[in-house]
């Protein structure tokens, strides 16, 4: 037989806490690694409450979990997170059986372990976060490369154009206009790598927009390669930018056709995914619930682990000199990812790819922007019946603000330029009763787009606007939203763009003005 008190030596003597606490939740035994726990002795303890020996400890969840298994007579298995009253933070694994005097509580202290997984998260955030910026730097240092190619391009071209005596001809403008789509299609890789490309997000049925897309698709292909698009099985709608979704179809099927080196297929198709929330933890930026998704698969060459590891990487390619630019994979990342989606790759060398494009399912049909601060306003409307009107026209850089202004002179609008938002503020002072349609740049550095809206929309809430903006997430990211009723034109933009949504606006200002005369 043990004696009590050898009993006592033996549970001091373990590395396990053992407690046994009374119906009123009152300890009425300790031993020595228990106590160490708690950080207080065993006189400190014995006889006393729980709730007197540790205040407040009450309202914790953990306590909830003791007064659940002391009225059920139930066992648990939980890790607690115990704060000190100095502050100081304990985790600790605690089993906790009834027993007839109320309950016993085994604990382990693992607070070594968790400090360590954590110093281990944050090592690892540091070194994702390192890598990250080293693509970054990769990206920057891409684009300004061909950037300036591209600026070259217009700069020589301009100057050679001016030298002409009989001046600028239709060819010399047409160059000059296809290297500024060039660096406009640039500017666009880079936003959507960054995620902070504005998208328009509408409900669609992604078979629909695969049909549509198919022929196009063909005309890329070579006869050597078959294409397959299956898209007859039933899928929920997602709630996407439809150009955006297009762009990264076309850039799998390109980089699926360049792996294919002699004969080979890319098969298409749509499939449907429940995710649990284990499927989202292990994706950052995924959401569990149902999801669409978008198969691309080709039987070309596969890829090898190094080349899996690098593929988003921007400007990393495997073509030769002068093929690939290295961004369409990076680019089909970062729409993906803001979209709040994500990308699975099955890859062997020899045996071909397959990219999986999870999408959330659309909960319902709906023309609310659900992804992006503001979606661009659909097409405008041609009026048979052109109207003219008084419009402010607001940019703090003055070539911009003066290029709007000749281009909706030459369509016989009155214009009233303003360079930045305070010039704009006063100028609506002395002809706000004239002003039919506000155009203004989102970015400003005295008064910002979205503030100056604000003021005068104060002033006159039914002033139709019309913002524009190179990066207009980041702005409203930074400004706040804009009203559901404001549009939106990103640059570039060409002057029928801008006529076509000025002439629209007008027209509905107008109408609306002599409705209200009317009544």
């Amino acid at each position: 037989m043990i004696e009590p008190s050898e009993l006592a030596s033996i549970l001091d003597a373990l590395l396990e806490g053992v407690q046994v606490l009374g119906q009123d939740y009152r300890y009425l035994h300790v031993n020595a690694a228990a106590a160490r726990h708690g950080r207080l002795t065993k006189e400190a303890l014995l006889g006393r409450t729980m709730q007197s020996c540790y205040p407040g400890i009450e309202h914790t969840p953990f306590f909830a979990t003791l007064r659940q298994c002391m009225q059920d007579r139930t066992s648990c298995v939980l890790e607690n997170e115990f704060r000190f009253p100095d502050g100081s933070r304990g985790w600790f694994e605690l089993r906790i059986e009834p027993v007839p005097q109320g309950l016993c509580v085994l604990s382990i202290d693992i607070t070594a372990k968790k400090q360590a997984e954590e110093a281990r998260n944050r090592a690892e955030q540091r070194l994702a976060q390192g890598e990250r910026l080293e693509a970054i730097g990769k990206l920057a240092a891409g684009v300004a490369h061909d950037f300036n190619n591209m600026l070259t391009v217009m700069l020589s071209q301009g100057e050679l154009a001016l030298s002409q005596v009989a001046g600028p001809t239709r060819q010399d403008v047409e160059i000059l206009m296809a290297a500024a789509r060039s660096s406009a299609q640039l500017t666009q890789q880079l936003l959507a790598y960054s995620r902070r490309a504005t998208l328009a997000p509408e409900v669609v049925d992604l078979g629909v927009i695969l049909r549509d897309l198919e022929p196009m698709l063909r005309r890329t292909l070579e006869s050597r390669i078959e294409l397959v698009v299956e898209t007859s099985l039933p899928i929920g709608k997602v709630e996407v930018d439809r150009v955006r979704i297009e762009q990264i179809v076309m850039n799998l099927v390109l980089n699926a056709r360049d792996a294919i080196p002699d004969r080979g297929r890319i098969a298409i198709s749509l499939d449907h995914a429940d995710l649990l929330l284990d499927d989202a933890r292990a994706n950052p930026g995924l959401r569990p619930g149902p999801h669409t998704v978008i198969a691309v698969t080709d039987t070309g060459i596969g890829m090898d682990a190094e080349t899996r590891r690098r593929m988003f990487d921007p400007y990393f390619t495997t073509k030769g000199k002068g093929i690939g630019t290295g961004l369409g994979l990076a680019t089909v990342f970062g729409i993906v990812r803001q979209h709040q989606g994500a990308i699975a790759v099955n890859s062997t060398v020899g045996e071909g790819t397959s990219f999986r494009i999870y999408l959330p399912c659309a909960a319902e049909p709906s023309t609310e922007p659900s992804i992006a601060p503001i979606a661009r306003q659909a097409a405008p409307r041609i009026h048979t019946r052109r109207k003219r009107g008084t419009i402010l026209v607001v940019d703090d850089l003055p070539e911009v603000a003066e290029l709007i202004a000749r281009i909706l002179q030459r369509d016989a609008h009155r214009v009233l330029l303003a360079i930045g938002g305070a010039q704009a503020v006063e100028m609506w002072r002395r002809h706000h009763d004239k002003i039919d349609l506000l155009i203004t740049d989102l970015s400003m550095p005295d008064i910002s787009g979205p503030d100056l809206v604000r003021r005068l929309r104060a002033a006159r809430g039914d002033l139709r606007v019309l913002c524009t903006s190179g990066n207009a997430e980041s702005h409203l990211r930074h400004d706040g939203r804009l009203p559901a009723d404001v549009s939106l034109l990103e640059k570039p933009f060409s002057p029928t763009e801008l006529l076509l949504r000025v002439q629209d606006l007008i027209a509905g200002q107008k109408g609306e003005r002599e409705a209200s005369a009317g009544d």
